[in-house]
């Protein structure tokens, strides 16, 4: 189960990557997607609910980022939901809930780690690009 949603997560991240970059920069974002196709199709037909539930919140997220959403709390959110997604899918032994909120609280540790790590460089971003800064 671990490996399969390692290639979802992993899939949805290369295609991020691609999003985000230029179309020079991303030849090997583009490249590694479709390697990636084939094992990406196999793990999202096994865990259909995972895979759903990451698009939908990626989907969001996406969403939230390009209308420059200034509550970082809500793009956390939606970076949370795809972590604790993976608790549901797995069966309850007991510790699903205990699970799904330990899941949900480190996805949004990581949101907010990695934004305060990208804010220089979207700083710097936004002064090149003449914008007004909410920071």
């Amino acid at each position: 189960m671990s490996a399969g949603f390692s290639v979802i997560l992993t899939y949805w991240k290369i295609y991020d990557s691609v999003l985000d970059e230029c179309w020079y920069k991303a030849i090997i974002s583009r490249f590694l997607k479709c390697l990636m196709r084939k094992a990406y199709k196999k793990a999202a037909g096994k865990y259909p609910s995972f895979d759903q539930a990451v698009r939908f919140n990626l989907s969001e997220l996406w969403d939230l980022e390009k209308n420059g959403e200034s509550s970082i709390d809500k793009c956390a959110d939606k970076f949370a939901s795809i972590l604790s997604a993976a608790s549901a899918a797995q069966e309850d032994n007991g510790v699903r809930r205990a699970r799904d909120q330990l899941l949900y609280h480190v996805g949004r540790i990581v949101y907010i780690a990695d934004a305060y790590h990208d804010l220089a460089d979207d700083m710097n971003a936004k002064k090149r690009d003449g914008l007004t800064l909410l920071y």
